[in-house]
């Protein structure tokens, strides 16, 4: 592995972005209303100076308030009236819960595209493209990208070479990094007597993801459940392989101790501190191409943005407020590539990984899982149908097209119902 032997430094350049330069200070008056963050976190803890600019140039209380239950709670304050200047942040597992209960404000009508199309790609990706519906769009943050929410690999550099085997970067830089691959060098890293393994586990979507599989598709304008076809069937149906083969072991300490070959996740769990300790070098590759896939995919994670409830009274204000306030936070692609390289990168192909993901990433990933079942709460006992087919599967109760044809038409009913 090549060793970066210059720092590299990249400069912000807000100038690109003229909605978005300190200077064009928006003209608001909130008269002393309190605008309240529905959030995971504190989200002024990066920008308290501006918080207190903002409290004073707007006339404005800026508040917050972090809850465990999003979907009821944003639900909740809508219905007694007491979101009328919120600005909360939501996922894409409470997006659709959210919409099915008519909670979120279609920012999109009044911001208009000359808005989304100013703003960088990951940030355009996100508000615009991801969280969208009839046409309408949901997101504005200029803070919110996907980039820390991707979904990919790392592997261990120095273990891969113990064993011979070729390395994954290179295997995908010349085209070559296939599930078949994948396989055969799971099993050469795996030694069940010496608790190796070949990868730590094997996330569903990422792996559905890299064989084009849908779980929902647009058929003349109808949403109908697609993960039973043949791309849904072979994902199944390569996971249980792998599990047979026992390929599928250990944790996050095992992987940093040397005793698994791969580790999947989202970008922000390969953060170098995550990895503090790790004798071995780890590098990056997207998830291996499967049969009905031409090339290796990125998956996205539980990506999130921030958005106005229904009831927003000022919504048009909200945003300029919301926007002013993080304006030198916006992730662009300067500021995300120079959190990378503090962060992340620690070699020339994890940059040019990076380089990479950044270019061809477009917004690839599900987005229906809070209503029909996510991958990571599939079992015979989960409430929601696609999660209980799926638990059916990796349980070994049901073949996969028995499992998805037993839950089809309760998936269906809701899509009929959200959709259709």
């Amino acid at each position: 592995m090549k060793k970066l032997s210059i720092f590299l430094t990249v400069a912000v350049c807000l100038l690109a972005f003229p909605f978005l330069v300190q200077a064009d200070t928006p003209d608001l008056d909130f008269e002393g209303e309190t605008v309240t963050y529905v959030d995971y976190w504190d989200p002024f803890g990066d920008v308290e100076r501006r918080k207190e600019e903002a409290e004073a140039l707007f006339n404005v209380n800026l508040e917050y308030m972090t809850v465990d239950d999003h979907v009821d709670t944003i639900v909740s304050r809508v219905l007694a009236g007491d979101a009328t200047h919120d600005i909360v942040r939501v996922s894409k597992l409470q997006f659709w819960p959210l919409m099915a209960e008519n909670a979120l404000y279609p920012v999109g009508d009044y911001l208009g595209n000359d808005f989304y199309e100013e703003q960088p790609g990951f940030l355009r990706t996100v508000n615009r493209d991801k969280f969208q519906f009839e046409n309408q769009s949901y997101g504005f943050s200029v803070a919110d990208s996907g980039i820390w929410n991707m979904k990919f690999l790392q592997y261990n550099v120095d273990l891969f070479e113990r064993y011979g085997l070729e390395d994954p970067f290179e295997l995908w830089q010349a085209g070559e990094w296939t599930w078949d691959v994948f396989r055969e060098q799971m099993v050469a890293l795996t030694d069940e007597t010496q608790d190796q393994y070949g990868i730590t586990n094997l996330e569903l979507d990422g792996l559905s993801l890299s064989n084009n599989a849908k779980i929902v598709d647009d058929e003349d304008g109808k949403m109908v459940f697609a993960y039973d076809r043949e791309e849904g069937i072979e994902t199944l149906e390569f996971y249980l392989d792998m599990e047979d083969l026992g390929v599928i072991g250990g944790t996050d300490e095992d992987f940093r101790a040397g005793n698994v070959g791969m580790q999947p996740g989202e970008t922000w769990v390969f953060h170098k501190d995550n990895h503090e300790g790790m004798e071995d070098e780890r590098n990056f590759v997207p998830w291996p191409a499967g049969p009905s896939a031409d090339k290796p995919q990125i998956g996205m994670g539980n990506v999130a943005t921030h958005m106005l409830p229904i009831t927003a009274e000022e919504p048009e204000a909200l945003v300029e407020l919301h926007n002013w306030l993080f304006a030198e936070q916006i992730q662009d692609d300067e500021l995300i590539m120079e959190w990378l390289v503090a962060d992340y990168i620690e070699s020339e192909e994890d940059l040019k990984f990076f380089e990479w993901v950044m270019e061809e990433w477009s917004g690839e990933g599900y987005m229906v899982e809070s209503l029909i079942g996510a991958f990571f709460a599939a079992g015979t006992d989960a409430e929601e149908p696609f999660a209980r087919a799926i638990g059916y599967v990796i349980e070994g109760e049901r073949s996969p097209e028995a499992a998805l044809s037993a839950e089809k038409e309760a998936i269906q009913a809701i899509l009929d119902d959200t959709f259709n």
